[in-house]
């Protein structure tokens, strides 16, 4: 018999279960088996003459499975024309083809076994598979197959797949990161290959070396060096030939003139004569320069690549419920009012909220949370979200660009497009620096020309111009701000404007309202005193039979409670309810209501201080409640964090209650006022302004608008009105306060960086230009120095991207419906 490691399946070496027997036959020999889904596919792989993936694999085989119905119904989705629009490309009539992300792809052996497997399906021309990032382009003849159905048999065989679709964003910046890449690649190579001819001749490693030698060696490097400063140099070339056209100035232009100037002058020594050429430096110079332009890219497009990514991570179809019956449909096809099933493993296909079943939801691509969120009947779900657990029915509300995906996206690219006011004054500096540079450059040449001569001069100009480009000048601060917003989106706070993150840097105080921000925003029964003769179940049962239909927020503190309903419920506007239960009338409330019509030696007071209702019947109280809205539970180490950042800390409250002063003597607050209208917390503001204070406000309601229009910055939680949503500067998409502190430390760090950034290529440039201008620096060590300070500067803001909180784990994204 076939062996694989004892007591493991030949095709994909799980271990196999005790008792099976299950044998295949592979090249004349039995080999042990798991299951009868890999018996049926080694048994295929054989019977197609492709038996020797088993000798060429390096690691386990994906366990085939059988492709239950569902998938099948949302694979066929595929075989749609408008489902195939945006992926697949129309070669001819008998010709179509596609890119597809295969999963479950674990060596070459898979790859082999993949590409002639698809091979052998009636209908598919070929299927080309890229390993480093498991895409493959399948063609086949939509006459013959449907795209569905090839799918379904790469599943058949253990390999999850799905059409690759790019937006057209994300393509236009493959095709320039590869371009960027094959520039890198050609200058390195013509850097590499010209040192080795300027080295000897710098350093005199080799004597006696003759005149045409010498000649040779320069006409080598000059046919080196043409495609570096055609190819590789073009793009500063095209800049600084635009800005020249527009009349402005930018760093593309000292970089395009001192490499044409070198390579011109260059030539101009290798057809004449003179005694060094520059061919070397003008290869370092464009290597250097597009290498620390790529890191600053690849920063940049970190937070371009996370908005795409919420986007992707919608799914391609949906499990829509119509008259009690189940259909895949496409995503596009969703109404508001459908009702879809939603299996553990699979991600939410729009907004809604839940009809049937209890799960939890991985909220992490949206908020930054790791830990799942639990999630019930009528608990609200966000479309891009993951099922964990239990299967579910939800109620869809939103659906395209109504949904809060969506919406996150607009202000994210509304962010973007705003500049912040450093940003903009460095690249003020930076334009006054480079023609400071300039002017610079050619008093000193002209000094040289008079001293040394027209050579030494050009050197020296040279020299100067490289050194002092500005790069980490420009890159000092946009930088910065974008990695620094970019791991912010990640872990759940959304900038929304431009000036966010320099407003909570310099925050001397932090104005918060109560309810829903720091409290969780739903009142819960914190405590309950029965009568004698009744326990705890049964009065909360009774309550939350009363309850059962209100929609007001004391009802919802006694849903988790109900067994059954009242009847002939009757609503008193602001003091309670009373209504039938089994024949008996009882009525819950407010203490007044509750006992106006009971005999005097029966009313009793409140319990206690606090919110309290009361529950009776006709003869007497029966019970007593303390309802209370709970804190959020990191409320306190959040307001601890940043009392200790040294910022001032103040509630500003339109709850009357005494709970106001509980809570803010609890969190440990320098002020509170209570039973604040919107008018008197503006006034609040004001003052403190005046004061010279800068103010953050976090908020949640409507009523809170006002006074975060006049506040220095304003943040929203996460479960705030659209209104307030819309008017905040920045909005907080997880339910943990210690998100606010993170933004704070983000945002302190950031302005630390930026400033170390400035601070260093300030330096750098002191140091950098008396030298090249003593003629101590020569062109290539000039490029050396110029782009390593650009590097470092680049590297320097990739520290905001790192998480503080080790402990988390990375985000799980597992979407088996997305495409």
């Amino acid at each position: 018999m076939k062996q694989s490691p004892v007591g493991l399946c030949y095709h994909c070496e799980s271990p196999i279960p005790e008792g099976v027997d299950i044998v295949a036959q592979i090249d004349g020999e039995p080999a042990a088996m798991c299951c009868h889904g890999c018996k049926a596919v080694a048994e295929a792989i054989v019977a197609g003459g492709l038996s020797d993936f088993y000798r060429q694999r390096t690691a386990s085989a994906a366990t085939p499975s059988e492709v239950p119905p569902e998938k099948q119904r949302e694979l066929a989705l595929f075989n749609r024309q408008d489902m195939q629009k945006d992926f697949v490309r129309v070669l001819s009539d008998q010709e179509h083809e596609c890119t597809l992300i295969i999963g479950d792809i674990t060596c070459a052996a898979c790859v082999w076994l993949l590409e002639r497997f698809a091979s052998e399906i009636p209908g598919v021309n070929s299927l080309h598979i890229n390993h480093s990032n498991h895409r493959g382009v399948v063609s086949w003849d939509p006459n013959k197959i449907g795209l569905g159905e090839i799918l379904t048999r790469l599943h058949q065989i253990g390999y999850r797949s799905y059409p690759y679709h790019p937006n057209t964003e994300q393509q236009l910046q493959e095709r320039q990161d590869k371009q960027m890449l094959i520039r890198i690649i050609v200058a390195g190579f013509g850097m590499m290959q010209s040192m080795m001819f300027a080295l000897p001749l710098y350093f005199q490693w080799v004597e006696d070396i003759s005149g045409g030698m010498i000649d040779l060696l320069r006409w080598f490097s000059f046919v080196l060096t043409l495609p570096v400063i055609l190819y590789s140099s073009h793009p500063f070339t095209a800049a600084a030939w635009r800005d020249l056209k527009t009349r402005s100035m930018t760093m593309d232009v000292p970089v395009a003139l001192a490499l044409w100037l070198a390579f011109l002058a260059s030539v101009w020594i290798t057809i004449f004569g003179g005694p060094e050429v520059y061919y070397e430096s003008v290869c370092m110079f464009a290597f250097l320069l597009l290498l620390s332009r790529y890191i600053e890219r690849k920063v940049r497009l970190k937070g371009i690549q996370s908005s795409s990514f919420l986007m992707s991570s919608m799914p391609a179809a949906a499990l829509r419920i119509t008259n009690g019956e189940e259909e895949v449909v496409a995503l596009a096809d969703l109404r508001p009012g459908d009702l879809v099933r939603v299996k553990p493993g699979e991600t939410i296909p729009a907004d809604g909220y839940i009809r049937e079943g209890r799960t939890s939801v991985n909220e992490a691509a949206l908020t930054g949370e790791y830990l799942p969120v639990s999630k019930e009947p009528g608990s609200k779900i966000i479309g891009g979200t993951v099922n964990i657990e239990s299967p579910l029915i939800a109620e869809i509300t939103a659906v395209g660009e109504n949904t809060q995906m969506s919406a996150i996206m607009r202000i994210m690219e509304r962010a973007g497009r705003e500049r912040p006011r450093i940003a903009v004054m460095a690249n003020r500096v930076a334009r006054y620096f480079i023609s400071a540079t300039l002017l610079v450059s050619v008093l000193v040449g002209w000094y040289w020309w008079h001293q040394e001569g027209p050579h030494e001069a050009f050197r020296v100009i040279l020299s100067i111009l490289v050194v002092t480009c500005p790069c980490a000048l420009s890159l000092a601060t946009p930088t910065a701000l974008t990695a620094a917003t970019t791991a912010l989106r990640q872990r759940g706070f959304l900038i929304a404007r431009s000036f966010v993150l320099e407003g909570i840097a310099n925050a001397t105080t932090f104005v918060f309202d109560k309810t829903g921000t720091l409290t969780e925003g739903r009142l819960v029964v914190e405590e309950v005193i029965p009568a004698p003769g009744y326990d705890r179940e049964q009065v909360l049962a009774l309550a939350a039979a009363l309850e059962y239909h209100s929609v007001h927020p004391i009802a919802a503190a006694f849903h988790p409670y109900r067994q059954s309903m009242a009847n002939d419920v009757r609503t008193v506007s602001g003091l309670g309810l009373e209504g039938t239960i089994e024949g008996r009338q009882y009525r819950i409330g407010v203490a007044e209501f509750v006992q106006s019509e009971l005999p005097e030696s029966e009313k009793q007071a409140m319990p206690g201080q606090g919110h309290w209702i009361a529950l009776a019947n006709q003869q007497e109280v029966i019970a007593w409640f303390k309802l209370n809205d709970r804190i959020r539970p990191d409320a306190d180490e959040a307001l601890q964090a940043l009392r200790a950042m040294g910022t001032k800390l103040i509630m500003l409250s339109g709850d009357r209650s005494s709970v106001v002063a509980e809570v803010g003597e609890q969190l440990g607050f320098d002020e509170v006022r209570g039973g604040c209208s919107p008018e008197d917390k503006l006034t609040a503001m004001q003052e403190l302004q005046a004061k010279g204070e800068q103010i953050v406000m976090v908020g949640d309601g409507i009523n809170d608008v006002p006074v975060m229009a006049g506040a220095h910055l304003s943040i929203a939680m996460n479960n705030a009105s659209d209104l307030t949503r819309l008017n905040a500067d920045a909005i907080l998409l997880s339910d943990r306060l210690m998100g606010l502190v993170n933004a704070v430390r983000t945002a302190r760090q950031t302005k630390k960086i930026i400033r170390e950034n400035l601070g260093w290529s300030i330096l750098y440039n002191v140091l950098a230009l008396p030298l090249a201008m003593a003629g101590l620096v020569t062109p290539w060590q000039a490029a050396i120095g110029m782009s390593v300070s650009s590097l470092i500067v680049a590297l320097n803001a990739l520290r905001l991207t790192r998480r503080e909180d080790k402990d988390r784990p990375a985000t799980n994204i597992a979407a088996p419906t997305q495409a």
